[in-house]
């Protein structure tokens, strides 16, 4: 498909996509974004591999989705990657639909004054904590865009 493509830097899977195939990005040294659908069912082997640059991915679905879809061996960098689950808007703190500093602000301030775990967007990783490592990860999310 896009193997070997070092010019590839960010790709959005479309939603039709139930199987990324074996060795679909391998090679795709540029790769840093990647959004994918809830669709997807099965990551083959090695679609990902060697994509040294790939550090977050966007999943349209919840946590529990994600551990659902079947992730064959040789794409290390993928499961290693920052995996930003935006179903409900992961990171959209304010409620404004958008993910921007204000979002940033927001959780920082929320943690050190409490009651961030009220708020499910504040939860960014999806770990089900709500700490410095979601601000970290929304802030990862809000320079990939």
């Amino acid at each position: 498909m896009f193997e070997g493509c070092d010019s590839l830097r960010e790709i959005t899977i479309p939603d039709s996509v139930k199987v990324i195939g074996g060795q679909a990005f391998e090679n795709c040294t540029a790769l840093s974004v990647i959004s994918i659908p809830t669709d997807v069912t099965l990551i083959d082997i090695s679609a990902f591999a060697n994509c040294t640059s790939l550090k977050t991915v966007f999943y349209r679905g919840s946590r529990n989705q994600w551990k659902n879809i079947s992730i064959e061996w040789n794409n290390e960098q993928l499961e290693k990657s920052d995996i930003i689950f935006e179903q409900n808007f992961a990171g959209d703190f304010t409620g404004d639909g958008k993910i921007n500093a204000k979002d940033v602000t927001g959780i920082m301030k929320a943690i050190v004054k409490g009651g961030a775990e009220n708020n499910p967007a504040a939860d960014v990783n999806g770990d089900g904590k709500v700490n410095a490592k979601d601000v970290v990860a929304l802030m990862k999310a809000i320079i990939a865009r």
